[in-house]
């Protein structure tokens, strides 16, 4: 191998790691936003038993629903978008 061909290969292995780190932390963010999801419905379960419950309470359930699953699939497409970059772009040239 001479140097032009070591020096494109360890670009294409700064690519690789810095987009493996990338889909690492949208992993970890989509964790993040499910489990504050749960937790939230964990405290509007403790509103509906203490039978406490007004419709700003109903309301919030469903944007805050909404709002996670929007976001957890964007992220879900972007980790997929960010996996075929990696399939298409870094590993079929080596």
């Amino acid at each position: 191998m001479n140097e032009q061909e070591k020096l494109r290969l360890e670009y294409l292995l700064a690519d690789y790691r810095a987009i493996k780190d990338e889909i690492a932390r949208r992993s970890n963010l989509q964790k993040a936003v499910l489990a504050a999801l749960v937790g939230f419905n964990a405290w509007l379960l403790n509103a509906f038993v203490a039978r406490d419950v007004a419709l700003l309470h109903i309301v919030a359930l469903w944007v805050v629903t909404v709002l996670v699953y929007i976001f957890h699939e964007r992220e879900g497409l972007e980790i997929m978008r960010l996996g075929g970059v990696i399939r298409n772009k870094i590993a079929e040239p080596v």
